[in-house]
């Protein structure tokens, strides 16, 4: 299955921010056999945004766009598809509780920008974004699917091979199974982990991929796992995730794929 990727933001032409969500995207089909095609970047202009979308439609089944989604006036992706796909701007109240969610765990205030994060298109169905304000939209038009992420590369890390990928392979009835494990590294760098785990990860089986997803504090790591056996491909992640633990000992602080935030809460829950 052949995919196009456009990036979108003048960021990204003005060289001030790098794309690194196209190749991502790329090495986490690759092992189902699937491959981008091309990726387009295009910066915040709705024609240029439109044209590439309509030029990607007509080559690819299934387009991925990233950027563009988040509050501002910049930010006019969901009016673009908006004038292919259809339909109307309306508020949709689980998208609107998961933005309120997401401010409590970072523990910001909601404002009227943020808070109409939970406008999206009435033609879209909404993908929940575990880790971000600004939903995940699906669309479909004559067999074809267009998925609008984030830009923002932790939040395309995070959504893509457990939320998106799947529900692509089972919505284009492809048989691999994915699977995933977290472990959360905390006080080393990203670059000591990658040290510690370099021999580890070059004898890494082709059917698994080893991510590595830094945010202020502490590292996640996620292996994901693609293959035609879920018992084998479960077995396998199992044996790496306890390799994990032996490297990195008391420094391996959770294996919940949850948020941080959200698994300290739990805690603290559980000792109230």
């Amino acid at each position: 299955m052949n995919i196009s990727v456009i990036v979108i933001g003048d960021e990204l032409l003005l060289g001030q921010v790098a794309d690194t969500n196209s190749g991502f995207i790329a090495r986490t089909i690759s092992p189902a056999g699937w491959k981008v095609t091309s990726v387009t970047t295009v910066g915040d202009n709705a024609c240029d945004i439109r044209a590439a979308i309509t030029d990607a439609l007509s080559r690819t089944d299934i387009v991925l766009t990233t950027g563009g989604l988040g509050p501002t006036k910049d930010d006019i992706t969901k009016e673009v598809l908006m004038s292919v796909f259809g339909g109307e701007p309306v508020e949709n109240r689980d998208v609107l509780e998961n933005v309120k969610t997401i401010c409590q765990l970072r523990n910001i205030s909601l404002n009227e920008l943020t808070a109409r994060q939970s406008i999206v298109p009435s033609s879209c169905q909404v993908i929940m974004n575990r880790v971000g304000t600004a939903p995940l939209m699906w669309f479909e038009r004559e067999g074809k699917v267009l998925v609008a992420m984030p830009g923002v590369p932790f939040e395309t890390a995070e959504m893509f091979p457990g939320d998106v990928f799947p529900k692509l392979l089972k919505r284009f009835g492809h048989d691999i199974v994915i699977a995933h494990r977290t472990a959360v590294i905390y006080d080393i760098t990203e670059s000591d982990i990658a040290t510690r785990l370099q021999k580890w990860e070059a004898a890494l089986p082709s059917c698994l991929h080893l991510a590595y997803l830094p945010v202020p504090g502490y590292v996640r790591l996620r292996l994901d796992a693609f293959g035609d056996d879920k018992n084998t491909i479960d077995r396998l992640l199992d044996n790496k995730l306890e390799d994990l633990k032996t490297i990195f000992g008391r420094n391996l602080i959770t294996t919940d794929p949850a948020p941080l935030q959200e698994i300290l809460i739990k805690l603290l829950k559980e000792k109230i």
